[in-house]
């Protein structure tokens, strides 16, 4: 490449050379005499001679050897032609070496290091993540054990007192009975369940008795009998209805010591319903 170089360099220098020489060939040329009485065409003689002329004038050039009427060979300097080279030009002589694909660059994610790196940054707040989640659980599921422990507390203490204010009440009725081994209408609805209806009909009179007083519609006391209750509920006839025919079936079982029917004991059980909604409209 540099020697292909050199030689295009050697020919621009020697037609630069070889410009005036062009030049005053021209100008001889446009002078040389028409064909008018004189030779248009020199003879081959004439026109050496003239050309020696020229070239041995003051127009000294270093390739002409005058004496010799010749060309002789001229020193030229090695000219460092690098200095021109990929002057302002972006082309690289050599071409960068291809990857060999054994770096460890990974396209995307940068150095093997790198990814090491950003895989344990997610684990590390990954693990930061679970542990907050794990106490977040720990709180709440302690937050919601304690409260299921006050609420079952709250629901025994309020189960007690309230089986403590039933049996305190048991001891007002006018009349004497077995205490019963839970609430009075559970124990009703075991006995009807035996077939047991006799005492069925005892245990649900005596819980009519105890709501009553307990929402402040009667008031037990010994000594106080059935009908003096019924004379308590006359502003409420619907009340005094209901007790008033749970009360015959109660004295027909407990005084007269009668048979009570399954027909009879549902009839008074099926009233509950209105008897728990007029209570509560009363005592509001």
């Amino acid at each position: 490449m540099n020697r292909w170089r050199q030689i295009f360099w050697l020919v621009c220098i020697i037609a630069l050379a070889m410009t005036p020489l062009v030049v005053r060939a021209q100008e001889a040329e446009s002078a040389a005499p028409t064909m008018q009485g004189v030779d248009a065409f020199p003879s081959d003689e004439r026109a050496n001679e003239a050309a020696r002329d020229a070239l041995g004038e003051r127009n000294r050039l270093p390739w002409y050897d005058a004496e010799r009427d010749d060309v002789r060979a001229i020193d030229v300097p090695p000219t460092d032609l690098g200095q021109f080279s990929n002057r302002e030009s972006r082309w690289k002589s050599q071409p960068a070496a291809p990857a060999t694909g054994t770096g460890n660059n990974w396209q995307g994610f940068g150095s093997l290091g790198e990814v090491f790196s950003t895989l344990l940054k997610i684990a590390f707040w990954l693990l930061v993540a679970g542990i907050l989640a794990f106490l977040i659980y720990l709180l709440v599921a302690a937050y919601l054990s304690r409260e299921n422990a006050a609420l079952t507390t709250t629901a025994r203490s309020t189960t007690d007192d309230d089986m403590a204010d039933e049996h305190e009440r048991i001891s007002s009725l006018p009349f004497t009975m077995a205490r019963p081994r839970g609430d009075l209408l559970d124990e009703a609805m075991a006995q009807y369940q035996a077939g047991n209806y006799r005492r069925a009909v005892i245990f649900l009179y005596s819980y009519l008795l105890i709501q009553l007083d307990r929402h402040q519609q009667i008031h037990l006391a010994r000594g106080k009998t059935n009908r003096m209750y019924l004379r308590e509920l006359r502003q409420r006839p619907q009340l005094q209805a209901i007790l008033e025919r749970t009360m015959f079936a109660f004295e027909d079982v407990f005084f007269g010591n009668h048979a009570i029917s399954r027909e009879s004991f549902e009839a008074c059980w099926k009233q509950l319903d209105e008897f728990h909604k007029h209570v509560e409209q009363a005592s509001a």
